[in-house]
């Protein structure tokens, strides 16, 4: 579908993201009318009550929960090919948030209030053995609701290959964007007669093959995702205060306000963000980022276009990275536990500040 380009893109999406929603949204509604079970809001404190993995628990789901709200990035990446985008990305990527927020927070109390302990096979509150299941919400549905459950397993289905749509596409076009500025070989910069960097598509199919055979289970591929979408999304924040320095007579579209508070602080957060994926997450993760940098130095000797002064002002962000992961080894999400709670979060925040 990448193909044949941005409009058949965006048509085939918009169909999908119909469906999806209006599909999601009838789910959200009847299935509470069939079957609601408010016992499991209130689980008994012996079981760990309505946080049984504590503090800890929230931060590291907030960190693998990026991954919904992933979509928000999209509107950027095709902003180039907007007729407005000083009005539209701003109100697409809000809207996007909101949105997502309302879909998966609906979806979440509706999938707590229908499970039946008994039916997924396990004791009441076994909330780990739920991670384990392969597909949680069509699986809590049997006998009458088993057709309800097979609704929602193509909802999903459809809901996949939309969002898969989407980030296929936009993963080609930054190999595409890669290869123009020279850190990329020039093959990527072929383009079909419909303007689609064709061969950069190849390989983020081929990367993501590998990706999903070395991680089969869903969990684990969300999680390196969202810690992956962290770390390209944190730098965007001293970014933006560098370019407001060396290029601040530059006409921009749209400006954030208060941006010298909210670019620290967006970058600390996101270095917590990372490290609550919990160890060995953020291993398999920094070390796919790090990987890049041997083939970026190559094509900067390779052009000549190697410079001291870039690596010296480039080499914080390589130290940022090995030190959240040595944190995170040492530390009490999934590490050794050398550094406790809460120190090791102090350490994470005031090691990007």
């Amino acid at each position: 579908i990448q193909y044949f380009g941005i409009k058949v893109v965006t048509n085939v999406n918009d169909a999908m993201t119909w469906v999806k929603v209006i599909g999601l949204v009838a789910f959200v509604i009847i299935t509470p009318l069939l079957v609601f079970h408010p016992t499991n809001f209130t689980p008994p404190q012996s079981y760990g009550g309505v946080a049984p993995f504590g503090v800890a628990g929230v931060l590291t789901a907030s960190s693998i929960t990026v991954y919904a709200y992933a979509g928000f990035r999209q509107p950027i990446d095709y902003g180039e090919e907007m007729k407005n985008p000083g009005k539209d990305v701003p109100r697409a990527v809000i809207l996007s948030l909101i949105v997502s927020f309302l879909i998966y927070f609906s979806l979440s109390v509706v999938f707590l209030g229908a499970l039946n302990w008994s039916v997924i096979g396990t004791k009441p509150y076994n909330w780990t053995y739920i991670s384990t299941l392969a597909a949680p919400i069509p699986q809590e549905f049997s006998g009458k609701l088993y057709t309800l459950g097979v609704y929602f397993f193509i909802i999903a289905v459809i809901a996949t290959i939309s969002s898969t749509l989407v980030y296929f596409g936009s993963a080609a076009r930054v190999l595409y964007a890669n290869a123009k500025n020279g850190y990329m070989p020039k093959a990527f910069l072929k383009l079909n007669n419909r303007g689609v960097p064709y061969v950069a598509l190849i390989i983020s199919l081929i990367i993501a093959v590998v990706y999903m055979i070395a991680f089969p289970q869903f969990l684990s591929e969300a999680s390196i995702f969202s810690v992956a979408s962290v770390v390209s999304y944190a730098p965007a924040a001293v970014s933006l205060m560098v370019l407001r320095k060396v290029d601040s007579e530059r006409i921009r579209p749209f400006k954030l306000k208060f941006a010298e508070v909210i670019s620290p602080l967006a970058f600390a957060f996101g270095g917590l963000m990372i490290y609550w994926a919990s160890y060995p997450t953020t291993l398999y993760t920094i070390a796919s980022v790090l990987v890049g940098i041997p083939i970026y130095l190559f094509y900067e000797v390779r052009y000549g276009k190697l410079v001291v002064l870039q690596l010296k002002r480039g080499a914080w962000y390589v130290g940022w990275l090995i030190s959240i992961l040595i944190i995170s080894f040492l530390g009490s999400f999934g590490g050794i536990g050398i550094i406790p709670y809460p120190f090791d979060l102090v350490t994470v925040f005031l090691v990007s500040l």
